[in-house]
């Protein structure tokens, strides 16, 4: 008889399941006290031949195996033999209790091992990947030192830039300042000039065109007249000399001889006569042309005072059409304050009418009632009294209607004269303004003909001067454009300057920002840096338990090795003794099998509890790795932007002397006390 083949278990095939002896206590039976087995009996020689059910278990195994009965000789003594028996027994189990006590605890031990060493891994992994990422962000801090140096070159250059254009722009501006000086008194006066001179150009071609043309009219007329009547007068003369002529030759005829001396001196007379007429008729002329002139001037002197009052007249009307537009626009103004009294009025009246025609309705309800009480009063006698009094109070209420129709038709009367005479005195004025309007526009177009005549002429007058001046004027354009280019110019040089005024800005404004953002940076850097340092001094510390743990380990195997002797020793006995013991054997298999059960059914229990304790932690540790993946991913981010704020301050000018001992925990709250504390990247890790 053999024991069956136990479950092979190696040590790299422990489930992660099974707890530590620390989470529980296993419950176990009260031991059995096994007999003694004495020191002669534990070693004896192993037979030569052994059946294959004994030793096909304990070949087959690596690990710890079951201990077999060694065989052995019969004593003489059945008392004694009973007695090493149940010694033996007793000392075997408390072996096996021992050894299965040794294995728990030594898995135990193991999977602590297996797990500090996963987290080792994956620490080193978190190392590596830390490096990494602190690699990348030392390659973008220095890209983005190189970006950051190009835009202050640019912001320099840009500096610069607007200070040659300021400067440019300066002298620009006092140059056109000073030609502008120059040039506008100049231009001032010569406008004036030329305006005062057009004026007075316009005026007097004015006044001298329409008096010349006066005098010219009233000249011809005058002369035509005298002319006419010279000639008349020598017609007469004429006529009347041809009669004397006439007269003279009959008598010459009668007396040629005795009077042709006498007809000669008449002949000389008469050349005297006609001489002295012309040189009359030419100071005659001389004078009045003498007078014209002196007429004209006087013409010119009226045409100037007619002209100036014209104006001032021009302007009165200008005001008095003013004020009269006022006035209409007041009376317009009026006239819709009556319409609208007038038509609240008419409402008045409509009501008033409706309430009267409802006055009379009732009356004539009362009328009928009236009458029909009367007729009631002649059939019956009792309803009399009652009758009377509704007569009464219908009386009285028809005196009062009657009443209120009488105020009522005379407040429409009132009401109907008043919005007549509203509208006779809106008619009136109405009428009297529309007159007034149109006399005074006649009266102003016949005047702007008169203007428009004068401006024709003033036109052509303005033409010529406008010739004249036409030189000065290109050369007014000239320096204008000139003028308007420099502003231009400048304009456009201001527009440049106020862009570049607010790069400059924006770019202050983004520098602020970074740096308030770096100062946070700073901060969280600080604060990430001691977090790392707490975690490395964690990892120190874990790395310490590790090492105990090993030591303990090692221990523990140095422990076991004396007992493997006797483990093998034992082995060897109890094949020896299997032989022997068949029936003790086979209790031993029950109660084995039994406590196996038992065992078995408590550990089933317990390992489903502590599966689900492990679940529970399993959840909560990746909550708490995701956590931690995010706050390296910020601290990651926060180194990035430290080193590139130690770039800024490094271009700035502000340059930080780094210790040669602890060159890479830059910026911890422990390099900044002064505390030399070995970081997370030293050698020692």
């Amino acid at each position: 008889m053999s024991f069956s083949k136990a479950k092979i278990q190696r040590f790299n095939e422990i489930k992660e399941c099974t707890p530590s002896p620390a989470k529980y206590n296993i419950t176990t039976q009260e031991k059995i006290k096994l007999g003694i087995i004495s020191q002669s009996g534990k070693y004896i020689k192993k037979p030569e031949s052994q059946s294959g059910s004994e030793t096909g278990s304990i070949n087959s195994t690596p690990c710890f195996q079951t201990p077999t009965v060694p065989k052995k000789k019969k004593f003489l003594g059945m008392s004694t033999f009973k007695t090493r028996t149940a010694d033996r027994q007793e000392e075997l189990r408390e072996k096996i209790v021992e050894c299965h006590n040794k294995d728990v605890y030594i898995k135990d031990l193991v999977e602590q091992i297996e797990e500090m060493t996963e987290k080792m891994a994956t620490l080193e992994q978190e190392k590596l990947i830390l490096l990494a990422e602190n690699e990348k962000i030392a390659e973008e801090t220095t890209l983005k030192q190189g970006k950051l140096n190009e835009i202050h070159l640019k912001h320099n250059e840009i500096h610069a830039q607007v200070k040659v254009m300021n400067s440019s722009l300066r002298k620009i501006r006092q140059e056109s300042e000073a030609l502008k000086n120059e040039n506008c008194v100049e231009f001032a006066k010569i406008l004036k000039y030329v305006n005062k001179f057009q004026d007075l150009h316009d005026k007097a071609i004015k006044e001298n065109q329409n008096e010349a043309l006066e005098m010219e009219k009233k000249n011809r007329q005058e002369f035509q007249k005298e002319i006419e009547s010279l000639k008349h007068r020598l017609k007469q003369e004429l006529e009347e000399a041809n009669k004397k002529l006439n007269e003279s030759e009959a008598k010459v005829t009668l007396l040629e001889e005795n009077f042709k001396e006498v007809s000669l001196l008449t002949e000389m007379q008469t050349k005297e006569k006609i001489d002295e007429i012309e040189a009359s008729w030419k100071l005659k002329l001389e004078a009045k042309e003498k007078e014209s002139e002196a007429i004209l001037k006087e013409c010119q002197e009226i045409s100037e005072y007619n002209i100036i009052q014209s104006e001032i007249e021009k302007n009165q009307l200008k005001v008095s059409l003013s004020e009269k537009e006022k006035m209409y626009d007041e009376l317009v103004e009026k006239y819709n304050v009556l319409e609208t009294d007038r038509n609240k009025m008419n409402e008045e009246v409509n009501n008033l009418k409706s309430e009267k025609h409802a006055y009379e309705l009732s009356i004539t309800t009362f009328r009928d009632t009236i009458e029909v009480l009367k007729k009631r009063l002649i059939n019956s006698d009792r309803d009399v009294e009652q009758l009377k009094e509704e007569l009464g109070q219908s009386e009285e209420k028809i005196l009062l209607y009657e009443k209120k129709t009488t105020e009522l038709t005379n407040q429409l009367n009132e009401t109907q004269v008043a919005n007549e005479e509203f509208e006779i005195q809106y008619e009136s004025t109405s009428k009297i303004m529309q007159n007034q309007v149109k006399t005074i526009e006649k009266h102003l177009l016949n005047k702007v003909e008169v203007l428009e005549g004068e401006l024709k002429r003033d036109k052509q007058l303005l033409n010529e001067v406008l010739q004249q001046h036409h030189e000065q004027q290109s050369l007014i354009m000239k320096a204008q454009e000139t003028v308007a280019q420099a502003n231009n110019w400048i304009e456009s040089l201001e527009k440049r300057q106020n862009e570049l005024e607010t790069e400059m800005k924006d770019s202050k404004n983004k520098l602020i920002e970074e740096t308030e953002e770096a100062a946070e940076i700073r901060k969280k850097y600080i604060e990430k840096s001691g977090e790392l340092d707490k975690l490395a001094q964690q990892y120190e510390e874990v790395l310490a338990e590790l090492k105990q743990t090993k030591d303990k380990n090692e221990e523990l195997q140095n422990l076991i090795g004396p007992y493997q002797q006797q483990l093998e020793a034992y082995d060897n006995e109890l094949k020896i003794m299997m032989n022997e013991k068949q029936t003790i054997a086979k209790e031993a298999k029950d109660l084995t099998q039994k406590y196996a059960d038992i065992l078995g059914h408590h550990n089933h229990k317990q390992k489903i509890k502590h599966l689900t304790d492990l679940k529970v932690r399993s959840s909560e540790l990746f909550e708490k790795n995701i956590d931690l993946e995010s706050k390296n991913f910020k601290l990651n981010k926060l180194v990035d932007k430290l080193k590139k704020e130690v770039e800024d301050l490094k271009k700035g000018g502000k340059k930080i002397k780094l210790s040669n001992e602890d060159k890479e925990n830059l910026g911890s709250p422990k390099c900044l006390k002064g505390v030399q504390s070995p970081g997370p990247l030293k050698d020692k890790n």
